[in-house]
This record gives structure tokens, sequence and C-alpha cells, in this order.
């Protein structure tokens, strides 16, 4: 037999097969074995079906009590009590939910309907408040961020800035700190 160079070899199983979706060969299979099915393969868009992730956390605004708001709480991380954290809500006016509250609207949604006591589901506990109460904090949030912003636009332009070790006062220092503000709309979901 004579020796087989670069040219003359047979380069056919290396060459893409215009059989396969991908444009590559089929890989060879010794004999007795079966071929893996492929893990990727493109197909057509009108394919898709939708997927909504389902959360088990989820009560929609058309179930929760007419006047309230409804807020999960962290009462624990992997098992370990944060009391404090609980504490915290209760100052602001949340209060636990209980299986027999609201005429037993929310009976075996997270707890077993036999279950008497506080709404929990994996370290969170249900909590409810007044909505004017979450409506005026909500506002007040609002207010502290302008004010914040507001500050920081003073202290710019009147040079003053912390931790600058150069003259803030001199003008082409003042006449460089120019602000630009753009308002860009963006989705804020409501608790």
């Amino acid at each position: 037999m004579p020796p087989r160079n670069h040219d003359t070899e047979d380069l056919s199983p290396f060459m893409p097969n215009k059989a396969s979706p991908l444009g590559a060969s089929p890989k060879r299979v010794p004999d007795g074995e079966t071929m893996r099915p492929q893990r990727h393969v493109l197909r057509p868009a009108d394919e898709y079906s939708e997927y909504e992730e389902i959360n088990e956390l989820r009560i929609p605004r058309t179930i929760w009590p007419e006047g309230f708001s409804l807020q999960w709480v962290t009462e624990s991380v992997w098992g370990q009590p944060m009391p404090q954290n609980r504490a915290r809500y209760e100052r602001g006016g949340w209060v636990a939910v209980h299986q027999e509250d609201f005429e037993n609207r929310y009976r075996g949604m997270f707890m077993p309907k036999n279950y008497e006591g506080e709404i929990r589901k994996d370290g969170l506990i249900l909590m409810a408040r007044s909505k004017a109460w979450t409506d005026r904090a909500q506002a007040l949030d609002v207010m502290r961020a302008r004010q914040r912003v507001q500050i920081k636009e003073q202290q710019l332009r009147s040079g003053d800035l912390t931790g600058v070790t150069l003259a803030s006062d001199h003008p082409s220092a003042v006449r460089s700190n120019v602000i630009e503000r753009s308002i860009d709309t963006i989705a804020v979901p409501l608790k």
C-alpha cells in the first residue's frame, strides 16, 4: 500500500455535512453503541410557549383586604431568628396576619387549614398595616431621596467636596462643577 500524504488523504469525515442542522459532520460511532441525541438544537420561534414563574408567596392585590397593605417580613434566616427585623416592622405599624384574620381569607393558602396562628412560610411572616400608613411611608421615602439629591447638588455647586484636597473654592473648580440631570421613566413595583 502506498504511503498517504495530506494531498490525497480522504478528508470527507471532516467536511461539513449539508444534512446536519448545525452543519457539522456526524460523529462516527463504534458498532454496538448508539449515538447520543443532540442537546443543542435550534428550534423555530413559533414553538415558544410563554413561561411564567410561579411565585408561591404572591398574593394578588385583588384579594388584599380593603384599606390594608400586605408585606412578607423576614423572621429567620437559615433557622436563625431575627427578632430585631420583625420589631422594626412592628414599630412601623405592621401586625402579623393570623389564619382567622380578614374573615379567614388566607386560611389554607400558606398554612394547613386547621392551623391556628400567624401565617409563616420559609422564614417569612405575613404582616398587614393600614394602606394610609403605607402611602405616607412611601411619600416620605420619595421626599427623603429628593432631599439627598438636592444636598449633593448644592455641595457640588458651592465647591464643598468632601475628601478633595485641592482648593474646592477655586473659580476653575467651581466653574467646572456642572450638573446634568435627566429623567428616565422606569417601572417601579409597588408593594
